[in-house]
């Protein structure tokens, strides 16, 4: 008998992605033929554990002289960050973030306790933080956080009392393949993108009881939510100043007790308030201490360019363009138009206006900066925490599809999901083990050109032989 019970389902649907990823984040451990796990950016966040852990301080000038592995292929501060020392303080820079080192913390201290009751039974670990072992033990906190990053998603969509178990599920799911998700939880997990969904998914469902019950300890949830989301990535200031003043102006739900009018006041101003509170005053205070002034502006802040954004490129470029690369977002974001444009009395209207609009600016914010497109990016990363927006789009398009199909999902339904299952992951394959980081994305090329040429002339080949 199939087990209705949502708890038990939950926790098996979350079995299921664990497992998955888990699995394909040790069966692509090899990277691009590097054996280890932290690469590129993340080695600068990483470098806040490591120096809090192991030093005490934020002071990264004695992290970044550590030797590199013979099996690493950059240096341990392969930007070079130990020449831009602060005359202030004396300190080297580093313009990345904090908000992963945090989420990392306890993954790190398990790989510790695992590796120090290894080397007390005999068997040799190598306990450097760089090692293999920290590394791999470490990171594997990106599989972990995106699987439950889409169990919350499926949790939040759940609450908002509009689609069905099922199309929530597949929405997901689809998500997962169809966006840059995959890549981000298996191949590069020490990027911040992961960290940056959970982040957001935890601020979307601390919104929703704050708005609901309005109790003390949603409130503290509510503020530690969304300064974690800031120190992830301080971008995401936006969209929780974007949020907060939303909730200033909701109107205030009648309390049964009759408090008065100031104390309902005090709380709304305070749920508005402490998000960004526990986001940017950690932030001012870690500039302070890395530069001598609280309100230095880092990475790419100093080059934003608000008055011309690259609209067109961020959304359609074929140079990781979000929807170019992965064109099921676009159909979650018109199922979005769609849900907006019904007006469903099951989800709270100024919810649905607010997540668009925080889109809105991410996506302003990301096409002002010089490299709209992100580097080395797989897809539009840096709109990854945008996923909620289009995973509801897809859930409500799915549960239309789901009712007029006698509440199931049909045969075809199920044989276009898969395709689109593997689409994906033929696009990420092509991104790890054909493109060459010098030459300039062209999804369509790759997908329609290159790979099939290169197909049928092995085939060929294979004939003649």
């Amino acid at each position: 008998m199939i087990s209705t019970d949502p708890a038990r389902s939950e926790r098996r649907f979350l079995l299921l992605l664990l497992g998955l990823l888990t699995a394909s984040y040790f069966a692509f451990g090899g990277y691009r033929n590097w054996p280890y796990k932290i690469e590129s950016d993340g080695k600068y966040y990483y470098q806040y554990l490591v120096s809090a852990v192991y030093d005490g301080d934020l002071d990264f000038a004695n992290q970044y002289r550590i030797p590199k592995y013979p099996w690493m292929k950059t240096e341990i501060d392969h930007y070079g960050f130990r020449d831009a020392v602060s005359p202030v303080t004396g300190r080297p820079a580093n313009i990345f973030w904090p908000g992963p080192a945090v989420l990392w913390l306890p993954f790190f201290a398990v790989s510790w306790s695992l590796g120090a009751l290894l080397n007390a039974a005999g068997l040799v670990v190598d306990m450097n933080p760089f090692g293999r072992w920290f590394q791999f033990g470490v990171m594997v906190a990106g599989p972990a956080y995106a699987a439950l990053a889409l169990v919350l998603l499926g949790r939040l969509l759940s609450r908002l009392r509009l689609v069905s178990v099922a199309s929530s599920r597949l929405a997901l799911v689809l998500v997962l393949f169809a966006s840059p998700l995959y890549y981000y939880a298996v191949f590069e997990p020490s990027m911040s993108h992961v960290y940056d969904l959970l982040a957001f998914v935890l601020y979307l469902l601390a919104v929703s009881r704050w708005v609901e019950r309005g109790r003390l300890s949603d409130l503290a949830a509510l503020s530690l939510a969304g300064g974690l989301l800031i120190l992830v990535r301080p971008q995401n200031a936006a969209t929780v100043a974007i949020f907060s003043l939303v909730l200033l102006f909701l109107p205030a739900r009648p309390d049964p007790k009759g408090a008065p009018v100031a104390f309902h006041r005090l709380r709304r101003l305070a749920g508005c308030a402490l998000p960004l509170l526990f986001g940017v005053l950690p932030i001012l205070a870690l500039n302070r201490y890395l530069y001598g002034g609280a309100f230095v502006v880092r990475g790419a802040g100093n080059s934003l360019d608000f008055a011309h954004p690259k609209l067109f490129g961020v959304l359609f470029s074929a140079r990781n363009g979000l929807f170019s690369h992965h064109p099921l977002l676009l159909v979650g974001l018109a199922g979005f138009v769609w849900l907006l444009a019904s007006r469903p009395v099951e989800v709270p209207r100024w919810f649905l206006w607010t997540l668009f609009g925080s889109f809105l600016v991410q996506v302003w914010v990301n096409a002002s900066v010089p490299d709209w497109w992100g580097g080395h990016s797989f897809g539009q990363r840096k709109l990854l925490s945008s996923l909620p927006l289009f995973a509801l789009g897809l859930a409500f398009l799915l549960e239309k599809v789901r009712r007029r199909s006698g509440n199931r999902f049909t045969g075809p339904v199920l044989a276009m999901a898969a395709v689109i299952v593997a689409l994906g992951f033929y696009l990420v394959l092509i991104h790890v083990f054909v493109w060459n980081y010098d030459e300039p994305h062209d999804v369509f090329r790759w997908m329609f050109v290159t790979i099939p040429s290169k197909v049928v002339g092995k085939l060929l080949g294979g004939r003649a032989g």
